[in-house]
C-alpha cells in the first residue's frame, strides 16, 4: 500500500504532461511566447482568406459489406461530396449590413390566380376560438349542394341574372342554417363547461374511463387499428377519429348535466294528465270517419256494365272494379266524418246517394243508383272509430309533459348561463359566416357550371384570419 501511495505522484505528472500539452522539459514560458502569437494572429489576419478548397469525394460501402476481401471487390465511387467545417461556413460571415429600405425588383410579379380566404377566426365563445373552416365541416356538403341547384335552376329560368336570382335564395337559406349551428354551438359549449365544472375528483376518473372504453371500442371494430379506425369516421362521420372521440364525450356531458339538473328534477302528476285529457278531449276524441268506396260507370259503356254487374259478388270484386279504368271515380275512395248515429249521418250531397249509404254496414255495398249519365253503386269499407280513453292516453300524454316542461327549463337554464358566459356577438359572428360561404362554396359552385360573377369590392377579413 505505501509504494502505491508513493506512486500516486508520478502517475498524476505523466497524465497532466500529456494532457496540457506543456512545453518539454527544460524549457520555461515567457511574456515573449505570448507577444509573438499576438504578432502573428496579427501578420494572418492581414493575409488573404485561402480560397475553398471542395472536399474529396467519399467512398461509401453498402451496408451489407463488412470489408473486401480483394481489390476487385472495391465498390466504385460515389458521386457525394463530404463537406467540411471551413466549407459549410462560407457565406455566413462574409456578409455587409446597410441602412435603407430594400431593393425591389421592377418587375411586377403577376399572380397565379385570385387571392382566396384559407380560414378565419370568426369570434370566441366562452374563450373558444371559432374558425370558419372548423365550423362549416359538417353543413359545407349541404351549402354546396343547394348551391348547386339553385345555379342550375336559375339558369334555365333567368339566364342573365342567374347569379344573383340563385344567391338570393342560397343566402337566405344558407343564414338559418348558419344561425342555428351558432346557437347549437354556444349551447354545448356552456353546458359542456358547466358538466365539467360540477363533476367529483371520482366522476372526472369514471369519465375519463368512459372515454378511454369508447376509444378502445372504435378501434376493436376497425380490427385494432387506429388507421382503419380514423378512415371509418371520417367515411361514415366525416371526422377523424380524435373529432370522433371528442364529439362523443361532449355529446355524454351535456347529457349528464341536463339530466342532473333538468330532466331527473321533472315530475308529472296524475292530476296533470287527468287535467290535460280534459283539456284536449277533442283531440283524443274525434268524430268517427267512414270509408266509402264509389264505382261509377258511363251509361254508354254498356260492356262495363255489364262486366259490373257480372263481377260484383264480394267487397273484394267490388274494390277491384272501382280501381279499373272503367271507373269514372278511380280509385274510387271516400272518407266522411259524421256525428251521431251512423244511420243519421250526412255523406253525399246527391240524395239518393246518401240514402243508400245510410244503410250499409262495413263490407256490403247498395246499387246500381242510376243517374242522368252514370250508374254507380257504394261499398262501406269500414267505420274508424277515433276515441282514445284516459287509461290509453296517459302514458303519451305523461311524455309530452314532461318534454315540455323538459324544454321550458332547458331554455330558462341555457339562458341563465349566456348572461354569464363572455362570447362575441352572434350576430356579427353570423354575418362574417355568411361572406365567408358565399365566397368558399357558392362563387365556387358558380364558376364551377361557368356563371358570371359579378366584380365587387371584398369584405374585410376579421381579425385573427388567416390567408
Amino acid at each position: 500500500m505505501p509504494r502505491f501511495i508513493a506512486l500516486l505522484p508520478l502517475i498524476a505528472a505523466a497524465c497532466w504532461s500529456c494532457s496540457s500539452g506543456s512545453p518539454p522539459s527544460g524549457q520555461s514560458l515567457r511574456a515573449l511566447d505570448f507577444a509573438a502569437d499576438e504578432s502573428r494572429a496579427a501578420d494572418a489576419s492581414q493575409k488573404p482568406v485561402r480560397p475553398v478548397v471542395p472536399a474529396p469525394r467519399a467512398t461509401l460501402l453498402p451496408r451489407n459489406v463488412i470489408s473486401p476481401s480483394s481489390p476487385s471487390e472495391l465498390p466504385r465511387e460515389v458521386p457525394y461530396d463530404v463537406t467540411g467545417p471551413l466549407a459549410a461556413s462560407d457565406g455566413m460571415f462574409d456578409v455587409t449590413i446597410a441602412p435603407g429600405e430594400p431593393v425591389i425588383s421592377e418587375i411586377e410579379p403577376t399572380p397565379v390566380e385570385a387571392a382566396q380566404v384559407m380560414d378565419a377566426k370568426v369570434g370566441d365563445i366562452d374563450g373558444r376560438a371559432i374558425y370558419a373552416s372548423s365550423f362549416f365541416r359538417e353543413m359545407e356538403a349541404r351549402l354546396t349542394a343547394l348551391a348547386e341547384t339553385e345555379l342550375r335552376k336559375a339558369q334555365r329560368e333567368s339566364p342573365r341574372r342567374a347569379y344573383a336570382e340563385a344567391l338570393d335564395v342560397w343566402e337566405v337559406e344558407a343564414q338559418k342554417e348558419i344561425d342555428r349551428s351558432l346557437r347549437t354551438l354556444l349551447e354545448d359549449e356552456l353546458l359542456r363547461r358547466e358538466a365539467l365544472a360540477s363533476l367529483t375528483p371520482e366522476q372526472r376518473v369514471g369519465f375519463r374511463a368512459f372515454v378511454q372504453r369508447l376509444q378502445r371500442d372504435l378501434y376493436s371494430e376497425a380490427g385494432g387499428s387506429r388507421a382503419e379506425a380514423d378512415r371509418r369516421a371520417r367515411l361514415e362521420e366525416g371526422k377523424s377519429i380524435d373529432e370522433l372521440v371528442r364529439t362523443k364525450e361532449q355529446r355524454e356531458l351535456i347529457r349528464y348535466q341536463l339530466g342532473e339538473r333538468i330532466y331527473s328534477r321533472i315530475q308529472v302528476s296524475f292530476a296533470d294528465i287527468r287535467n290535460e285529457y280534459e283539456k284536449r278531449f277533442d283531440t283524443f276524441n274525434r268524430d268517427p270517419v267512414a270509408h266509402f268506396r264509389l264505382l261509377s260507370i258511363s251509361k254508354r259503356n254498356a260492356e262495363a256494365l255489364e262486366r259490373a254487374r257480372r263481377e260484383l259478388t264480394s267487397a273484394e270484386s267490388f274494390v277491384k272494379l272501382a280501381e279499373d279504368r272503367v271507373n269514372l271515380l278511380a280509385p274510387g275512395v271516400q272518407a266522411r266524418p259524421f256525428e251521431g248515429e251512423f244511420s243519421a249521418g250526412s255523406f253525399f250531397a246527391i240524395d239518393e246517394l246518401n240514402a243508400a249509404a245510410r244503410t250499409l254496414s262495413p263490407g256490403t255495398w247498395a246499387g246500381p243508383i242510376e243517374a242522368e249519365t252514370d250508374v254507380t253503386w257504394i261499398l262501406l269499407e269500414r267505420i274508424e272509430r277515433r276515441e282514445i280513453s284516459l287509461y290509453e292516453a296517459q302514458l303519451s300524454i305523461e311524455s309530452g309533459l314532461r318534454d315540455f316542461r323538459g324544454e321550458l327549463e332547458r331554455k330558462a337554464y341555457v339562458d341563465r348561463l349566456t348572461r354569464q358566459a363572455s362570447f362575441d356577438d352572434l350576430d356579427v359572428m353570423g354575418r362574417w359566416l355568411r361572406e365567408f360561404s358565399r365566397e368558399r362554396f357558392f362563387d365556387s359552385v358558380a364558376e364551377s357550371l361557368g356563371v358570371a360573377i359579378p366584380t365587387a369590392t371584398p369584405a374585410a377579413t376579421p381579425a385573427g384570419s388567416g390567408s
